[in-house]
């Protein structure tokens, strides 16, 4: 596209050279022109440009790379899902250095659930860690390696002055924002995977660009909520270190976040993801209504980000709650957040009380 990865990549001191592989003639034109912005790719004599077809070139190549970075364009453009077979994979995956990183942008904008389960099917095949992180308003970027991947490399490289600079255009000051737009591992990816089963996308049988003609031309998207049910199981949502740094976040920046004022950034994930913690800790802060509707989805939320710590207490004055007689609530809401309840019991291992629970709800007819 621009050019702005490899030219951020070009510019770090420990990275001695980068190999740009772009299909289209007319992109590396382009590039010429977004120089102000790219930081001078086709000045740095760091960085090659070579015009060819991704999945060629690194069934060819020979070079061991520390980083392997793709951002395809959308895959319903013609050869693009060649670039998200579990065959293109495997090639990139040799191509690594055994401590290797691959990353794979993927939006949510005319999207379907079954080619993004596709996609995720096939990189955990190969690779068996990755996580996701919220990149845009409906961007993720894969980060997929062969190795467990640790915050402390992503800690020094947010000190080194250029790239703290970069962040700092995106919102992100410290290391510790990062975690905001963490959203799952590979494990949770599995579990979309299973709930959402598909035939193998490979070279043998390609399906993904025509149903993504089809989320294209219908209009479909997922949101980041509709990614993320609330029946999975919280450690997919884990990170080392994710829980201490997002409260780290919320205790600097208890109200507002001062980046968040300036109106270019005031939109970006990091400063939607900020706010959107702000407004589920505040439901928190209200007295129960709804059946403890809306407290259930904001604890769920919390838990998902890593910022509370399972709460029994919270739990078990909802259960109370739910019990007590609600006139004008609808015997439909009540349920729901029964079930809600007893789901976020089972998630937090509180198997007991989930127990005790569920027979008090039965026995109350909340549930059948």
């Amino acid at each position: 596209g621009t050019g702005i990865t490899a030219g951020v990549l070009g510019r770090l001191k420990d990275i001695a050279s980068v190999d740009v592989v772009e299909i289209s003639p007319t992109v590396i034109e382009a590039g010429a022109r977004l120089e102000p912005y790219n930081f001078g790719v086709r000045a740095n004599s760091k960085i090659s440009i070579v015009q060819a077809d991704a999945f060629r070139f690194f069934s060819r190549a020979h070079v061991s790379y520390d980083v392997i970075v793709a951002e395809p364009s959308n895959p319903w453009m013609v050869g693009v899902e060649n670039l998200y077979m579990p065959e293109f994979y495997r090639l990139v995956q040799k191509s690594l250095s055994p401590e290797g990183t691959y990353v794979q942008w993927i939006h949510l904008y005319e999207m379907s659930f079954d080619v993004l389960s596709g996609v995720f099917r096939n990189v955990t095949d190969v690779f068996p860690y990755a996580n996701v992180f919220f990149v845009g308003s409906s961007d993720l970027a894969i980060i997929a390696s062969n190795q467990p991947q640790g915050a402390a490399h992503t800690q020094r490289r947010l000190h080194e002055p250029f790239l703290a600079a970069v962040h700092s255009r995106a919102g992100i000051d410290d290391e510790n924002e990062l975690f905001l737009l963490h959203l799952f591992d590979q494990r949770f990816m599995r579990y979309l995977v299973a709930q959402q089963p598909q035939p193998l996308h490979d070279v043998g049988h390609p399906w993904i660009a025509a149903r993504a003609n089809r989320a294209r031309f219908y209009d479909q998207s997922i949101s980041p909520q509709e990614l993320m049910p609330l029946e999975a199981d919280w450690s997919f949502f884990a990170a080392p270190g994710k829980g201490t740094a997002v409260k780290k976040v919320l205790s600097r920046h208890p109200r507002l976040m001062p980046q968040c004022l300036v109106a270019p950034l005031s939109y970006s994930p990091l400063c939607r993801r900020f706010d959107g913690l702000l407004a589920w800790l505040a439901k928190l802060e209200v007295p129960l209504f709804n059946a403890g509707w809306y407290q259930l989805l904001a604890y769920n939320e919390l838990r998902h980000s890593g910022l509370i710590d399972a709460d029994p207490k919270f739990l078990d004055s909802v259960r109370k709650y739910i019990l007590q007689p609600h006139a004008g609530t609808s015997p439909e809401l009540l349920r729901a957040s029964a079930v809600l309840l007893l789901r976020e019991y089972r998630s937090d291992g509180l198997t007991a009380p989930a127990l005790a629970a569920e027979v008090q709800l039965k026995r109350a007819s909340v549930l059948q």
